[in-house]
């Protein structure tokens, strides 16, 4: 990610690992950085294949994104906090 997708995490989301590559990390944050802070509902974002590209800071072929969204479907995470 580049100094253009500043997103804002908590504590706990920034030391979370739980398994996930730094790939599937990146590709995360690359979607959360499309979130608005203004936006106070659930909206739905899309990104293309350049965006996407542009986030990372890489080049990916559409088995990498494939690869990435059936590893990530098969992972979830839980954070216990008392917000």
């Amino acid at each position: 990610m580049n100094n253009k997708n500043i997103i804002k995490t908590s504590h706990d989301l920034n030391h979370f690992r739980g398994g996930y590559t730094r790939l599937e990390l990146d590709f995360i944050y690359a979607f959360i950085s499309t979130i608005k802070d203004e936006d106070e509902e659930f909206k739905l974002y899309t990104l293309t294949l350049k965006e996407l590209e542009d986030k990372l800071q890489k080049r990916l072929q559409l088995r990498d994104i494939e690869y990435i969204f059936d590893s990530l479907i098969s992972k979830s995470f839980k954070i216990n906090n008392e917000k």
